[in-house]
Parts: structure tokens; sequence; C-alpha cells
């Protein structure tokens, strides 16, 4: 047998562009991962990113030592197991017991929750760890909790900081049964979330405030919440969850085929973000050095296939009473029914 005179490299560029050149792009992002440095784990990541293979990605970015890219990945295909593993090893104890009390293994998450409560520094994050031990202890064994973190709640400072304390009393109270808490915590989480744009997690806690309303059995109020977040996807404010879509990094590296690939479920799927993605694939300059007529018509059809399906969000805000997610909670306006304490 004779001995390999090239760089392994040069074998893994030319098998990956095999698979590329069949029409095979996770072929080639398997064969990267299985390669195992970091550059291939890194590129097989982001290829398996735009195959809409989040548990594969968050494995590769693994491998490739990039803990919280992992950790985006596990958290957007919602693998809790996955998730504490990569907290374990980034030394979180606060995410960690925060992860295990919202899947209800109270008992594991005491002693984390009580480790990082001792160690923490700032008022903010002190108040959040103190309700969140109450709510894991229960109404009983938490009482002392819940009233010092309650006493603290107002004076904390009126900023994106002390919006994981005011979260934390609304998840206390939907635990405990207390719809005044639950509503007064979340509501004034997602004002003060708006304030400082941070439009990211002001979806996390919309959704769950979404999941108490509904609990709570306010029909209202979940309709409200769905028009809310209707409205700050549609009018903006940061990008969505996950930050740049994968399929730009390919469409960046002018891997045609690849976001191609990628693209077309989505779009079939009429989903808004892959359809103006698909637009700039077949409008520009990308297809056609490379693809040529066949692959501009195939992505031309692809778009037009695509239709109007998944429709749209327009006067959703307005059949409920047209609050919008600025005016609402930028004013610093609670939703309806949130009560003062």
């Amino acid at each position: 047998m004779s001995t390999l005179r090239l760089p392994r490299a040069y074998y893994l560029k030319r098998a990956v562009e095999s698979y590329e050149a069949a029409g095979d792009p996770r072929a080639a992002a398997e064969l990267l991962a299985r390669y195992g440095t970091h550059g291939a784990s890194i590129d097989a990541a982001r290829r398996f990113e735009a195959l809409g293979d989040l548990p594969a990605a968050g494995e590769a970015y693994l491998v490739a030592g990039e803990l919280r890219r992992a950790l985006a990945c596990f958290t957007r295909a919602w693998l809790p197991e996955r998730m504490l593993a990569c907290l374990e090893q980034l030394g979180d104890l606060a995410a960690q017991g925060a992860l295990l009390l919202e899947l209800g293994r109270t008992v594991e998450a005491v002693p984390l929750l009580e480790r990082a409560m001792a160690a923490a520094q700032e008022a903010t994050v002190q108040v959040a760890l103190r309700l969140q031990l109450a709510q894991a202890m229960g109404a009983e064994g938490g009482e002392g909790h819940y009233r010092a973190g309650v006493a603290e709640l107002d004076r904390l400072p009126e900023r994106v900081e002390s919006a994981a304390a005011w979260e934390a009393l609304g998840a206390w109270g939907r635990a405990m049964g207390r719809q005044d808490r639950t509503q007064e915590g979340y509501a004034q989480a997602l004002r003060l979330l708006a304030g400082g744009a941070d439009w990211t997690r002001w979806r996390e806690v919309a959704k769950r405030y979404r999941g108490a309303a509904a609990a709570m059995g306010n029909r209202r109020l979940v309709q409200l919440l769905d028009a809310e977040l209707a409205a700050q996807v549609t009018q903006g404010g940061d990008e969505e969850e996950g930050g740049r879509d994968p399929v730009e990094e390919l469409l960046d590296s002018a891997q045609w085929e690849e976001a191609l690939a990628a693209l077309e479920p989505r779009v079939r799927q009429g989903e808004e973000g892959a359809t103006a993605l698909l637009a700039t694939l077949v409008e520009g300059p990308a297809l056609r050095p490379v693809a040529g007529a066949q692959g501009r018509e195939r992505a031309a059809s692809v778009r037009e296939g695509a239709g109007t399906e998944g429709g749209g969000t327009d006067g959703v805000g307005e059949e409920i009473g047209g609050v919008g997610h600025r005016s609402a909670w930028g004013r610093g306006r609670w939703p309806p029914l949130g009560l003062r304490r």
C-alpha cells in the first residue's frame, strides 16, 4: 500500500468537494465532523446549522471547544441534557440551577442555586437567585427567601439588568398559583427588556408569560401576548433568535449549491427570511458563475412554488385592541390585569 504523500487536509478538501459536486451537503458536513480538527469541526457545525440540524451542529461546536455556540444550538433545539452538559463545563452554577428548576428537578436545583447565591456580588443576581430558591423550596421552605427577595425588588435599578429578578418573581407566582405576582413579575420584566431594546430576551420572557397566562386560563392575555409577539417579529428589533442566518455564511463563502439546498425546504414552508435570502441568491450574481441558467431556473422555481403560504400578521393587534410591542412595553405600560403590589 502506497504512503500518502500529500497532507491529510488535501484529501479532506477533495472529498468534501466531491460530496458537494454530487449534491450531498450532509455527507460533506459529516465527513468534516469526523475529521475532528478545530477548523473542520467549526466548518461542519456551520454546515449542519445551514441544514437545520441543530443537535449535530451543537456536537460539532463541542468538539471544537466552542461551548457558547454549542449551548446556543442545544437551546434552540431544546435538548436540556446537552444544555446542562455545556453549562457544567462553563461553570455557570446559576444557569444550571435555573434550567433544572425549569425542568422541575428542584432537589438538584437547590444546592446549585445556593452555591451561586453565595458567590453572587450584584444585587440583581442575588434577588433573582433568592426568588428561584424560594420557588425550588416551595411555599413553606422558601418563605424566607421569598420575603427577602421581594423586599429588594423595588430597590433594584430600572434597567435591563433587573429584568431577570422580575422574571423570577413571575415564575415564582406561576409555581405558587399567585396570579398577581405572575402578572406583575413578567410584565415588569418585559417593560425593562423593551426599554433596553433586548428583543431576544423579550421574546423568551413573553413566551413564558404566555404559557403562564394559558395556565391561568386568561385567554385575553394570551391573545394580547400572541399579538405582541407577532408585532415584534413584523416590526423588527434585533435579529431573530440564533442571530445571523447560517445560510448567509454559505452565501458569503460562495457555496451557492449548499445555500440553495438549505433554503429550498424552508422556502416551500413559507418562511419569510428564507424567501428573502433566496431572492438575493436568484437576483444577485451568485449563481451565474457556478450554476448558470439551470441553477437560476431551479432557484426561481422554488421561489415561485412557495407562493404566499404562511400568511401574515397584519391586523392582529387591531383586532384585540391595537397594542404594539413598542408602544405598550416601551412606554412602561403593563399588559391588562397587571396588578400593583
